[in-house]
């Protein structure tokens, strides 16, 4: 049932529409490295995934329409461009208004963006924007000397725009962290850039001056350099100023966030002023803002418990609070947890490190049965490991080289082999992880992961086998289980018997079951099902939303294609290419039909009768598409039509280079019998390529060609069917003659 439903959905619906049709894309792109002369970023990661949670959560894109790339070179970023490109053409043909945002934290200097070893110049990253098929593209460049980016620019800086009408804006804007001379800061007190911090605050509703609960292009620009001027004025470097490039036609302005999407708000009200810093559960700074007293101001924020540290002229305050999903709350300035001195943030620059102290004992080896029972007794827990091994229990907060216990093992981060019997449970990990039944990974992983059940929370780099292996975040490389799955965007292979993406999948899918949103590469499996595919579906049952590529299976299911479907059943809304089965049917068909029955709601009926100088007469049936056609024949021996008999079916194309004029090209696949009063039946294969001139007059064609047959009779018989005509034989059972034929079409 549920099956039939997606097909019905499929062929009867029209391409996806809503009320505010709108698909907005994301990629995002973060490099720590710019190379061996550039000191490595700290934050650049952390930056790009924020900004990708944020769209996400308040910026109405979807997270399989978001791409987070990590450390990149300019190869990689091209193609994941242009493979975004083809979705986003994908999303236009469906009637959506598309917008697209690139965003980079990394390295850059007064020529281009720094990507690894290689450079990506600014002129071609303006280029390449340009080619994107998006009604409105906005790049967010934070890294140093980013300014350089506008120097090649065609547009110019305008007045706000109103809001409304933004649906009929057109072309590109630039948002760049600093001037073309000056360097972008990062802070360990914030943990990320200035900019992109003061950016993603104002995204959040600080940048909403106008308090209708949407925070638009220019708003969010004004708001990140005011903050970015202010929180880097009083630095080693100077204050560092974002600039803005404008090269929109249209009216309106872009809403880059929304308030009621947030899930949960926080509200400050007017009462509260000074420098406020508020951080998640675990520590993690996810708004920092001057406010003065007398403006109120909202927040979106995911629900959970957060701290709130609210830094006057001399003291901080500081206070807690819960946000519940779906519920407003408003902190209150005068309840406060506690106060704590005042500690003046010392900030750095990007491409200047500064020395960063270790909090973690530094404790070689561990050797014990349980975490407490252990050399280093508690301080094990707390402590930095090369070598641990434990009888029952390992805990460490971090392993650099080996992890090993009976029970069980855990650890925040390992740089090496972490293995436990049973369990092996680590934040994050470069290297190995084994255990018998349960590795978990939760803080993000690059290397070999292996046991009966695999599970990592966020980002995958490397090699995931098991029975079971489930990843939570991005997975990049081989997955190799039973069951598999991800629940983030997917490059690389999959390879079981089922498995299953929530996002994007990049490379080819392999085993009995195969599932994703988008698909970019392959799927293998008896059934796949893909969101859009961009490359080939090949199983026994394939289902997909737009295909730019190829389906083939026994039955082949998708609301649009483009390229090619090869199978016994194939079923589509739009057919583009061509379309090869037994039957083939599709709501708009406008690909070559290569089968039995082929047809579409756009094809017109006609019914055709011909005579060929051959000896056989013909009445069919045939349907007209826009280039393309196909027909069922019924034949009959002109002299002898009781016992000489036939049918057939047909295809080809058709060009009208005048109003009343057509020319036709086909090819006709014939079974034909020979019924003799005494003796066996004689029965042959007849197939034919042809081509004929046709002359409209009033409702009807009337037409005249020549064709090129060829005859199979496996009786020996071939001469039972071609008396009529002068033919080559090159056995007793084939014929090869030219013929003419002449007939009528009337439209119905």
């Amino acid at each position: 049932m549920i099956i039939l439903t997606f097909l019905l959905a499929l062929l009867s619906a029209a391409p996806e529409a809503s009320a505010h049709p709108l698909r907005r894309f994301l990629l995002a792109t973060a490099n720590e490295f710019g190379g061996q002369e550039k000191a490595r970023l700290r934050y650049s990661h952390t930056d790009a995934r924020s900004v990708a949670t944020v769209m996400e959560r308040m910026g109405g894109i979807a997270s399989s329409r978001v791409v987070v790339l990590r450390e990149a070179d300019t190869a990689r970023f091209l193609s994941e461009f242009q493979d975004l490109s083809r979705r986003m053409e994908n999303a236009r043909d469906s009637g959506y208004r598309v917008e697209l945002m690139v965003y980079y934290s990394g390295h850059s200097d007064e020529s281009g963006l720094l990507l690894g070893s290689t450079r990506l110049s600014y002129a071609r990253l303006r280029r390449t924007l340009e080619t994107a098929p998006a009604d409105v593209r906005l790049a967010v460049l934070d890294a140093c000397a980013s300014g350089a980016a506008l120097r090649t620019k065609g547009g110019m800086r305008r007045q706000a725009f109103h809001i409304d009408g933004a649906e009929r804006l057109r072309g590109q804007a630039f948002l760049t962290s600093s001037r073309a001379e000056e360097s972008s800061l990062e802070s360990d007190r914030i943990g990320g850039s200035f900019f992109t911090q003061a950016f993603l605050t104002g995204l959040l509703g600080a940048a909403d001056r106008d308090a209708d609960g949407r925070i638009t292009l220019l708003e969010a620009y004004r708001y990140a350099y005011e903050e970015t001027v202010a929180s880097t004025a009083s630095t080693r470097t100077g204050a560092q100023h974002p600039e803005f490039d404008l090269d929109l036609s249209g009216s309106g302005d872009v809403v880059l966030t929304d308030l009621r999407e947030a899930g949960s708000v926080l509200e400050i009200p007017d009462s509260a002023g000074g420098s406020l810093t508020i951080s998640d559960s675990n520590g993690v700074q996810v708004a920092g803002l001057r406010k003065s007293v007398g403006r109120s101001l909202s927040l979106g924020l995911p629900a959970g418990s957060y701290r709130i540290e609210c830094l006057g002229d001399s003291v901080r305050r500081i206070s807690h609070l819960q946000l519940v999903a779906g519920v407003r709350r408003t902190f209150d300035p005068a309840v406060t947890d506690s106060v704590a001195p005042v500690i003046p943030p010392v900030p750095v620059a990007a491409d200047a490190p500064a020395p960063r102290a270790d909090s973690l004992a530094w404790r070689p080896v561990n050797i014990g049965i349980f975490t407490p029972w252990s050399v280093n007794g508690e301080q094990a827990a707390r402590a930095r490991n090369v070598f641990s091994l434990d009888l029952a229990q390992g805990k460490a907060a971090r392993i650099d080289g080996l992890q090993l216990a009976t029970a069980a093992t855990f650890a925040r981060t390992v740089n090496g082999l972490q293995i436990g019997s049973l369990y092996a449970d680590a934040g994050q990990v470069c290297g190995l992880q084994v255990a018998a039944l349960v590795a978990k990974n939760g803080g993000g992983f690059q290397g070999l992961q292996t046991s009966v059940l695999d599970w990592n929370g966020k980002e995958f780099q490397g090699l995931q086998t098991g029975v079971a292996a489930w990843n939570g975040g991005d997975f990049r490389g081989l997955q190799a289980s039973v069951i598999g799955g991800s629940a983030g965007d997917f490059s690389g292979l999959q390879a079981g018997v089922v498995g299953w993406n929530g996002g994007d999948f990049h490379g080819l899918q392999t085993g009995v079951y195969g599932q994703a949103r988008d698909v970019t590469g392959a799927q293998i499996t008896v059934l796949s099902i893909g969101g859009s595919v961009t490359g080939a579906q090949i199983g026994v049952i394939n289902l997909g939303g737009t295909v730019h590529g190829t389906q083939i299976g026994v039955v082949n299911v998708a609301s649009k294609v483009k390229g090619a479907q090869v199978g016994v059943v194939n079923l589509a809304g739009l057919s583009e290419g061509a379309v090869v089965g037994v039957v083939n049917l599709a709501r708009d068909l406008k690909a070559l039909p290569v089968g039995l029955m082929s047809g579409g709601w756009n094809m017109h009926p006609q019914l055709e009768t011909w005579v060929d100088a051959s000896g056989w007469g013909a009445f069919a049936l045939r349907l007209d598409g826009e280039r393309f056609h196909s027909r069922l024949a019924a034949l009959a021996g002109v002299s002898d039509p009781a016992r000489r008999l036939g049918a057939g079916f047909g295809f080809g194309a058709h060009w009208l280079p005048a109003q009343a004029w057509r020319l036709d090209a086909d090819l006709l696949a014939r079974s034909v019998w020979n019924n003799p009063e005494h003796g066996e039946i004689a029965s042959a294969n007849w197939n034919s390529v042809s081509a004929d001139v046709q002359r409209k007059l009033g409702s009807a064609w009337i037409f005249v060609g020549i064709s090129a047959n060829i005859l199979n009779s496996s009786e020996n018989h071939a001469g039972a069917f071609t008396d009529p005509v002068k033919d080559f034989r090159p056995s007793s059972d084939v014929s090869l003659w030219p013929s003419l034929f002449a007939g009528v079409a009337l439209s119905l």
